[in-house]
């Protein structure tokens, strides 16, 4: 459907019942809600049923509000047709601006007779702002307190940019090299007209080098950079850095960075901020262990011979990336065991992985839960995914299939949901309220 970079949803209505609206030549219907934010509104989702015969279509179009019903002028339309029940998708023409604060109406329509076009189903309730109407030939009423299913799908108007820090490992040596890459990715319409960021290193780690010249930026001192233009899409650049040959082991480092922007109209965007925390290795380059850990490889090396146990570890499934991905589509956290994102290849790869990913949890949100798949297989990764109320874990792994991995990420997103269940429901883009869901998803690749 030509979706940009940074779609997701916005107003929506997941709330359904056994309860529909008919739609026909005779009859439509029709849903309004009100934007809390500006956006591009590129689709429409809504759940219905298409009562026999199968070849009819259905079209949806979106209206502003008049007195509380649609105006009857048409801003974006689009016509579909399929045949069963479920989600539907409403690639619309044009793609209207929404404006925050303003009302508008999804309107379904078709042309099939009476009892033969198609049913849009609803939450049998008064479940999210805005209402349900019907039009049986004599105008809009309201015939039951309810709302239809329907989801939103666009970009905001405007540049919209938040940080993102990542380490290419876990568990760096003392004495050793490590890599951050900072991320500032415009998920808007408009292009942002320059950002600056600062990057606070631990004192156990120097600067080595960087990349910001990919983007045009320039480094106008220690942990600061400049860049101009930042279109929509991905942006990234890589921070090389050396560890103290006197690091201590098992001591957490964290790094800061921070970015401020301009947007299209000269105006100062939000500020973000994002750390990755990283834990030097113990002597000899054995990573750290929690309790749990160490009781597990405790009991495996009385059990097992040395050679025994190596050649265990080796062939047991092996957990190499983790993404953490919002239901609206966004990464959330990304975590990787080997990968390094500053290599081109190893880039490419998880760009890819990362965009498969991203596709299948906008996908399955849109066509709802029959077309879930717990697995990808990705070259030589299988990639399993988990799905939450809020969100994905998607765990890229090698070695032998296990049970285990399943119940260590359903673990682990259930931990993820139970702390931060309320900042994720209220997602609005800004990563300050989850930044601790890296520390969550980190234990995940440690204990794998």
């Amino acid at each position: 459907h030509g979706s940009a970079y940074g779609e997701r949803m916005f107003n929506v209505n997941l709330s359904t019942s056994n309860a529909a609206y008919a739609v026909s030549a005779s009859e439509r219907a029709a849903q309004s809600f009100t934007p809390a934010v500006s956006f591009l509104l590129y689709n429409v989702t809504i759940q219905v049923q298409n009562v026999a015969p199968k070849s009819d279509s259905l079209t949806v179009t979106i209206q502003r509000d008049s007195a509380g019903v649609p105006n009857g002028v048409v801003l974006a339309t689009s016509t579909q047709a399929q045949q069963g029940s479920g989600w539907m998708d409403f690639s619309l023409t044009p793609r209207p601006v929404l404006s925050a604060g303003q009302t508008y109406w999804i309107v379904a329509g078709s042309t099939a007779l009476a009892g033969e076009g198609y049913d849009w189903f609803h939450s049998n309730t008064d479940t999210v702002p805005g209402e349900a109407k019907q039009d049986l030939g004599s105008g809009w009423t309201v015939s039951v307190a309810t709302d239809l299913t329907f989801i939103t799908y666009g970009i905001p108007t405007g540049a919209e940019i938040a940080v993102g820090l990542s380490a290419d490992r876990l568990n760096p040596e003392p004495g050793g090299t490590l890599v951050y890459t900072v991320y500032m990715n415009n998920t808007g319409t408009a292009d942002a007209m320059g950002a600056w960021v600062n990057v606070t290193l631990p004192p156990q780690v120097s600067y080595v080098s960087d990349t910001s010249s990919s983007l045009s930026g320039t480094n106008t001192g220690p942990g600061s950079w400049t860049f101009g233009t930042l279109a929509n899409g991905p942006h990234a650049f890589t921070i090389s850095v050396a560890l103290s040959p006197a690091a201590t082991a098992n001591t957490v480092l964290a790094t800061v960075a921070h970015l401020d922007y301009i947007d299209g109209s000269g105006a100062n965007g939000p500020s973000s901020t994002a750390t990755a925390s990283v834990t030097v290795l113990l002597p000899g380059g054995i990573p750290p262990a929690g309790p749990l850990a160490s009781l597990i490889v405790l009991a495996a090396a009385v059990a097992v011979p040395v050679a025994g146990y190596a050649l265990w570890r080796r062939r047991r499934s092996s957990i190499e990336e983790v993404f953490l991905v919002h239901r609206h589509g966004l990464l959330l956290c990304h975590l990787s065991r080997r990968m390094r994102a500053h290599q081109d290849k190893d880039h490419d790869v998880l760009g890819a992985m990362l965009t498969v990913v991203q596709e299948f949890v906008r996908d399955s949100f849109r066509y709802g839960k029959d077309r879930d798949l717990d697995r990808i297989e990705f070259g030589s990764y299988r990639v399993l995914i988990e799905r939450g109320r809020y969100a994905y874990l998607a765990a890229a792994f090698s070695g032998k299939d296990s049970p285990e991995v399943r119940r260590k990420m359903r673990r682990t997103l259930r931990a993820i949901e139970q702390e931060y269940g309320t900042d994720l429901e209220e997602f609005d883009g800004s990563m300050e309220p989850l930044l601790g869901v890296r520390d969550i998803v980190a234990r995940l690749v440690h204990l794998s």
